[in-house]
C-alpha cells in the first residue's frame, strides 16, 4: 500500500533518504525552521548553494524568532529543552543523514546553538565544488 511518505511531487530526492525531513520533524518535535533546514542541507535538486544559503536563512529566521518569542517557542515545543529528547533527537539526526557537517547543524539548530549550526552549513557550502567566497 503506496502512503504520502511514498509519494514526492517533482523529484525523488526525498524518497530516496531513510526519512523525510518532515517525518524527522516531526518525530522530534522540532520547529518549521528545523525542518527546513533539514531539507534545504540534504537538497539534490537545484543549485546546491542556493540551497545551502536557504539553510543558513532558515538558521537565522529561528534565531530571531527564538529571542523575539522565547518563552512562547519553548512552550511550543517543549522537547527543545528535555535531555531525554534531545538525546533521542541526536539519535534519529544520525539516522538521517551520513553527512557529518549536516548532523552538526541539525543537532546545533535543535539545541538552539544557531551560530555553531550556521557554521556548520558554511563549511559544508566551502566544500561545493566551484564555490569561492
Amino acid at each position: 500500500m503506496t502512503t504520502a511518505l511514498d509519494i514526492q511531487i517533482d523529484g525523488d530526492h526525498y524518497k530516496r533518504m531513510r526519512m523525510q525531513p518532515l517525518e524527522l520533524a516531526y518525530l522530534i518535535g522540532a520547529t518549521p525552521c528545523f525542518t527546513k533546514l533539514a531539507k534545504y542541507a540534504c537538497r539534490n535538486k537545484g543549485d546546491r548553494v542556493i540551497n545551502l544559503n536557504k539553510a543558513i536563512h532558515v538558521i537565522h529566521i529561528e534565531k530571531e524568532l527564538s529571542d523575539k518569542y522565547y518563552n512562547m517557542l519553548y512552550e511550543a515545543y517543549p522537547n527543545l529543552k528535555n535531555p531525554v529528547k534531545i538525546e533521542l533527537a541526536n539519535q534519529l539526526i544520525d539516522l538521517y543523514t551520513d553527512d557529518d557537517l549536516v548532523r552538526k547543524a541539525l543537532k546545533a539548530m535543535y539545541k538552539g546553538k544557531y551560530i555553531e549550526a550556521a557554521d556548520a552549513i558554511e563549511t559544508l557550502k566551502e566544500s561545493v565544488d566551484g564555490f569561492s567566497r
